[in-house]
């Protein structure tokens, strides 16, 4: 859980005025407050996000079809996009 007050406290040290702290994305936020140095999100961390948040069934249908390729997916032995299509259940 985030603390709020002491994020509050740390915008208003830097002469951000509360109102403008409320305003700010947590994106605007991390790059007041995170470090130069600080590492960014490696790749393995992306892949396990995109995992558990998908953007759109699009992206399920891409995956779908890169596992019939490489012929982990069901499809019937089909790859491309008609094998992926079948995976995720989308009709043409």
């Amino acid at each position: 859980m985030a603390d709020w007050g002491a994020m509050l406290r740390a915008a208003v040290a830097m002469g951000i005025s509360p109102e403008a702290f409320w305003r700010l994305s947590l994106k605007e936020w991390r790059m007041l407050t995170v470090s130069a140095g600080a590492a960014s999100m490696r790749r393995r961390e992306l892949d396990e996000m995109m995992r558990a948040w998908p953007d759109d069934r699009r992206l399920s249908i891409r995956r779908a079809g890169r596992r019939a390729r490489e012929g982990g997916g069901s499809g019937g032995g089909a790859g491309g996009v008609a094998g992926a299509r079948r995976a995720c259940g989308v009709l043409d």
